[in-house]
This record gives C-alpha cells, structure tokens and sequence, in this order.
C-alpha cells in the first residue's frame, strides 16, 4: 500500500511540471504572441515533455526515498533538512531528464548519460536556493505570527 501511495504521489507532482516543459519549449519555439504556431517541431516539443516528466519523476522519487532515511529523517531544522535534499533531488531529475532527452534525440546511453551531468552544478545551485529562502520565509512567518 505504501508503494502505490509513493507512485501516486510521485506521479501527481509529475504531471504539472510535465505540461511546463511543454508549455516552455512552444514558446520557446514560437515568435511573440505564438506567431510562428506552425512551424513548432512536434517531436522536440515530445522530447521536451518526457524530460520534464522523467526528471520530475526521479527528483520527487529521489527526494522523497532520501527523506524517509534515518539520517535525514532526524534532522529538526527545516532549513537544514531542504538545504541537504535539494541537492539530491536536483541532481537526480537533472541527470534523469537530460539523460531521456539524449536517448529520445537518438544518442547512446553512454553519450546520453555523459551530456546529462553537464550544467549539473548549476542545477543543484538553483534546487537549493528556492529552499533557503522558502525556509527563511516560513520561519518569518512564523515570529510574525506568534
């Protein structure tokens, strides 16, 4: 029971960020005001959402799996607890999406994977930064409060 509660939760955080990536990359491929509609390449816009997808899916599992270990799981500062998960969590969606995103463009697993921890540092930076300060602004919401 715990298991299919974990995938329905994991799929239910997936499907938003999944239509992001979608929704991103048509933009991204469109001119303003979505003029150029026609020319989108439906294939990278595919790509795009199964990355996000995929990525989303590994960095919730991952994240979620990391939480329930003893180690984390008996930290009491919120701050610190998200500044140690972030960094896990990112890198595993980054490494899942990008890894998906090579296979689907028709790179081996080798190269696939290789590419896949490019920009790696960057992403586990931009993980982590959102946390801290949504940490900093639930314990300022809380002094105000009180």
């Amino acid at each position: 029971m715990k298991g299919i509660r974990y995938l329905i939760i994991c799929i239910a955080l997936t499907l938003p960020l999944l239509g992001l990536g979608t929704n991103n990359d048509i933009v991204r491929q469109t001119d303003k005001n979505f003029e150029g509609f026609n020319n989108v390449d439906w294939g990278e816009v595919g790509i795009s959402a199964a990355a996000s997808g995929v990525g989303s899916f590994a960095a919730y599992g991952v994240g979620y799996g990391a939480v329930q270990a003893p180690l984390i799981n008996g930290i009491r500062s919120p701050l610190l607890k998200s500044t140690l998960l972030a960094p896990v969590g990112s890198a595993a969606g980054h490494i899942a999406g990008g890894t998906t995103a090579g296979l689907l463009s028709g790179q081996n697993l080798e190269m696939a994977f290789g590419n896949s921890t490019k920009g790696l540092g960057t992403s586990i930076t931009l993980g982590i930064i959102p946390t801290i300060d949504i940490n900093k602004a639930g314990v300022i919401y809380k002094i105000r409060i009180k």
